[in-house]
């Protein structure tokens, strides 16, 4: 599996666990969401629906590459 979500159907159910809010700020999502990583890939390498979060861009930016646990 690569880098990105790509499933439709994951997608969807991300945007549905999150409400259509973003992770971080709560913002309603529009349709340029992100779903992202939790854990950075840089550390785990993979891509799975249940380590990861619905955001906004701008939070996506923001967070990068970090984690705090």
């Amino acid at each position: 599996m690569g880098r990105t979500l790509t499933s439709k159907h994951d997608r969807h159910s991300l945007w549905i666990y999150y409400n259509g809010t973003c992770a971080i700020c709560q913002e309603p999502l529009d349709s340029t969401w992100e779903a992202d990583h939790i854990k950075p890939f840089r550390l785990t390498g993979e891509t799975n629906v249940h380590d990861m979060q619905a955001t906004c861009g701008p939070c996506n930016r923001k967070k990068g590459g970090s984690f705090n646990e």
